[in-house]
């Protein structure tokens, strides 16, 4: 795959969740509607992530001349895939393309936000601006 046709993850995160979304926010039971983040919003799975963007990304044959004994690689590959994702998330982040789930009401213990948050990445309203232009920029 030539590097035109493969995008950078931060790109690939954007049009995944905005393909995901619904565009609409889920009502809450109290009938408010969920804003930015909401749990009904644009979003992709961390699993989604390492399930497509990076099994896209793995080289078919690794390097002969890799100083990392066999048994290490896989360790090393795993830990060079969690800080690409990191580093993303972070750009990401600052430019306010994505956020956490904003739940409102909604009475959880930490525990489980912390599980949602970590398991989904969900656009703004700016990420879904920009996802929106990157897709008629590809379809162009």
């Amino acid at each position: 795959m030539s590097n035109a046709e493969f995008p950078d993850l931060s790109t690939w995160i954007l049009i995944e969740a905005y393909r995901n979304g619904s565009g609409e926010s889920q009502l809450r039971p109290e009938g408010g509607a969920g804003g930015s983040g909401g749990l009904g919003s644009y979003r992709v799975s961390r699993r989604a992530i390492y399930q497509c963007y990076f099994r896209m990304e793995e080289d078919p044959e690794p390097s002969a001349e890799s100083a990392a004994p066999r048994a290490e690689a896989p360790r090393l590959a795993r830990l060079k895939k969690a800080a690409m994702l990191a580093r993303s998330v972070k750009q990401m982040l600052e430019q306010k393309l994505i956020a956490p789930p904003s739940f409102g009401g909604l009475t959880t213990g930490i525990r489980h936000v912390l599980a949602i948050h970590a398991e989904y990445f969900f656009l703004t309203e700016t990420g879904v601006h920009e996802a929106e232009s990157l897709l008629a920029d590809i379809s162009a």
